[in-house]
């Protein structure tokens, strides 16, 4: 039997509830989450200049202008319409949804757009641009600057050199098309004064006196549809490559670079334009195929390379010209930049430049 004389034992307190914390964004406490986010707003500017680090959200909104002109971790836009968003580099990705007549300048890790329509993109995007069921779609160069978007871009990690603006995959081309020749969007004329017609706050005081006239942090290129040899484009345009080893410095040349763009109509003469520019890692293949296809015209550059045991960071600028167009010019700013190391560059000219352009920039991928 039972021991009639033990006690019930007494039912547990109910535990207290912690006082619910205020929504924070990110992982300082601090950081309100409405301070990095623009939602269900008309016809309102806003600037933002220290984005600590934070990503920023974008949705619901009509008729607004938005400036971050700092480092951003990332951005997400949904359902905007008639607005436009300028912004300095984002660490890793840019996603624009079901946006409509609206202007972007963004420069991002990885940029992808669904289901927007009739929208302008001013692009620097280090991987494939993607899109997916939109149409009508303008994309062009990223053209911007503002006080300290060069250190904005070595911070965050995100190569000048390495805009891929112009090679958009799209995820779903219209019925009888492939994404080599999808209808969806089409490159931006970049000789045109397209960055002037639609970004013209920067002389409005209501944005901010950091955002300025000047040489954007990333060099202007014309993409890969204006290559010599490219379908649609004069047949007579010549094709002027620049290679270059990291023994000379890099940003010494994008300095050089931007300052023949500034006496050279902006970038945007058509008789001498960049069509695009790429920095990576060189492989010992790579480095074979290449300098065997350009033979004697690789001169030294070629042994040094070559004589690499691992795979060395290059610099290859592609321009093209038209033919009456003279290349003296391009040949004495390389010479002046490098004549200190002569032998860590090289420039061809002509048809017998377009198949080494075209294994660089299309062909040879990253070594891992």
């Amino acid at each position: 039997m039972g021991n009639c004389d033990s006690k019930p034992k007494p039912k547990p307190k109910p535990k207290s509830s912690a006082p619910k914390k205020p929504l924070t964004f990110g992982k300082d406490p601090s950081l309100d989450m409405k301070d990095f986010m623009l939602s269900g707003s008309k016809d309102v500017t806003l600037v933002k200049e220290d984005m600590k680090g934070q990503q920023f959200l974008m949705e619901e909104s009509s008729s607004c202008s938005v400036y971050l002109l700092d480092l951003v971790a990332s951005l997400t836009v949904d359902y905007c319409t008639s607005c436009t968003l300028v912004t300095g580099p984002i660490e890793s990705s840019a996603f624009i949804r079901n946006c409509k007549d609206c202007t972007f300048v963004i420069a991002a890790g990885q940029f992808r757009t669904r289901e927007c329509i009739d929208c302008r993109f001013f692009l620097y995007s280090s991987t494939e641009p993607i899109i997916e069921t939109s149409r009508n779609l303008t994309i062009g160069c990223y053209e911007y600057h503002y006080f300290n978007m060069a250190k904005h871009f070595e911070k965050s990690k995100l190569s000048v050199w390495n805009n891929k603006w112009s090679e958009v995959y799209d995820f779903t081309p219209s019925a009888g098309c492939t994404n080599k020749n999808s209808r969806n969007w089409a490159p931006m004329d970049m000789m045109s004064d397209c960055h002037e017609k639609y970004v013209k706050a920067l002389d409005n005081a209501e944005t901010s006196e950091m955002a300025s006239h000047g040489a954007s942090a990333v060099p202007l290129t014309h993409g890969k549809s204006r290559a010599a040899g490219a379908e649609g484009v004069a047949e007579n345009r010549k094709c002027f490559l620049a290679i270059m080893s990291d023994k000379v410095d890099f940003e010494t040349t994008r300095d050089a670079v931007l300052s023949w763009q500034a006496n050279n109509g902006g970038g945007k003469n058509p008789n001498c334009y960049l069509v695009r520019t790429r920095k990576f890692f060189l492989t010992k293949e790579q480095s074979s195929s290449l300098f065997s296809a350009l033979g004697k015209k690789a001169g030294a550059l070629a042994k040094q390379c070559n004589g690499q045991k691992n795979a060395r960071e290059i610099l290859a600028l592609e321009f093209s010209l038209e033919p009456e167009t003279a290349t003296e010019d391009l040949q004495v700013m390389f010479q002046r930049l490098y004549e200190k190391e002569p032998d860590s560059f090289c420039t061809i000219e002509g048809t017998g430049a377009e198949e080494p352009a075209r294994s660089i920039f299309c062909f040879f991928k990253e070594d891992q």
